[in-house]
């Protein structure tokens, strides 16, 4: 019984650090992310799903 509670105890902290490391980023940084990725992806021509609508400044 004590190794469970001992995992279950790291596994949260490793957990905890996990989410600090993550919510410790920027919004502004998280975005120019996304916006790099969006314009990488758009950029393959064997892309699946509907073609993006021209003109809507997007």
């Amino acid at each position: 019984m004590k190794s469970e509670a001992n995992t279950s105890n790291s596994e949260f902290e490793a957990f905890d650090r996990a989410m600090v490391k993550i919510l410790s980023v920027p919004h502004d940084e998280v975005q120019r992310r996304i916006k790099a990725h969006k314009a990488k992806a758009e950029q393959n021509p064997h892309k699946r799903g509907p073609k993006p609508k021209r003109g809507t400044g997007q």
